[in-house]
């Protein structure tokens, strides 16, 4: 993957991530992610992606952070223009 965008993500339970679609997280700090994904049928369900390592990058395409997340440092990245 290589990303041309990059933005902080900030946890939330209801806001969008600023940039949809993201094609991945980059894990600052170690932990877990929970995410209710772009594309997901069920709109509210939340996915939990557990012992992710700082420096890795989790490739996938959320809508929303959860609060509940322990990971932290979170960068989304994107391809492409904003807009």
């Amino acid at each position: 993957m290589v990303s041309t965008r990059a933005f902080d993500i900030t946890p939330h339970d209801t806001d969008e991530l600023p940039e949809i679609p993201t094609e991945g997280i980059f894990i600052g700090d170690a932990g877990n992610v929970d995410c209710v994904m772009a594309t997901e049928a069920n709109a509210d369900a939340v996915l939990t992606f557990t012992g992710l390592s700082a420096g890795s990058i989790l490739a996938v395409a959320p809508r929303i952070i959860k609060t509940t997340t322990t990971a932290s440092n979170l960068i989304g990245l994107r391809r492409g223009i904003k807009g």
